[in-house]
């Protein structure tokens, strides 16, 4: 076994007992101590490495910049970017704090026009930002970011929001000269059933649909039945144009809770 011996200067002089035989490597703890020190406890290093690893991550920064309402799109991309394994934080200011981190990628959505006056210092914080929303002159859409078609969506960062939300159909039948929806979505199109925009037990069974266009689309009535027999509470904060309201439309608005 090796013994040590303290000279003079200070240092630690190793040599080897007369059990280690001549011509024989001495053990680990000879030849480098401090290598056979982490040896002994790997353990040590794992919340280390794992702590590394956690601080290399990709990192998602979300900047809602108006609305009361959580924002779909932003919930799209928060759950595209979670699904690969990215860190995603979202924020409703529009400044840089202290200690934001380096973000490698980041959204600001808009949906007034009027918010376009908190782009510059948007850009100025965060220089690679991009752009979207109806607000903006961007036609970008979350499709054509990730490349494909995208109905999942992130609540994570609303917890106070307990209702379900989305559209039922995109589109709309008019060609309001101050609405860019006709130029972005086109003609009315079924997009989800009621049963796939509700998040299921526990949550309520309250439903924000955000239509624009709710009757332009001839799956409308499917829709009413699915809420009447779900027994669903229904808010239409939009797409209710009175000019076009029929005596059967009237009479199906009539039949659901809202």
């Amino acid at each position: 076994m090796p013994s040590s011996s303290q000279s003079k200067n200070g240092s630690i002089d190793l040599h080897l007992s007369n059990s280690t035989k001549r011509g024989q490597q001495p053990p680990d703890e000879v030849k480098n101590p401090l290598r056979s020190s982490v040896a002994r406890k790997p353990r040590r290093l794992k919340p280390v490495l794992e702590h590394h690893y956690a601080m290399m991550k990709y990192e998602v920064l979300l900047i809602q910049v108006d609305g009361k309402l959580p924002n779909l799109a932003l919930m799209k991309l928060a759950h595209w970017h979670r699904s690969q394994g990215h860190r995603v934080t979202l924020i409703r200011r529009r400044r840089r704090d202290l200690f934001d981190p380096a973000y490698d990628t980041v959204y600001a959505s808009a949906i007034f026009s009027d918010s376009n006056k908190f782009f510059p210092q948007i850009k100025s914080d965060w220089p690679n930002v991009t752009f979207g929303g109806t607000g903006t002159a961007n036609p970008l859409t979350v499709e054509s970011l990730i490349g494909k078609d995208y109905e999942f969506y992130d609540y994570h960062d609303y917890p106070d929001f307990t209702e379900s939300i989305g559209f039922t159909k995109r589109g709309c039948r008019l060609s309001c000269k101050f609405c860019v929806v006709p130029q972005k979505e086109g003609k009315p199109y079924f997009l989800n059933s009621i049963n796939n925009i509700w998040r299921g037990a526990p949550y309520p069974r309250k439903l924000h649909l955000l239509d624009n266009d709710f009757f332009g689309h001839e799956s409308w009535r499917d829709h009413i039945r699915e809420i009447i027999d779900g027994n669903f509470h229904v808010c239409l904060s939009q797409g209710i144009n009175v000019r076009m309201i029929t005596t059967e439309t009237a009479e199906a608005l009539a039949s659901i809770q809202q």
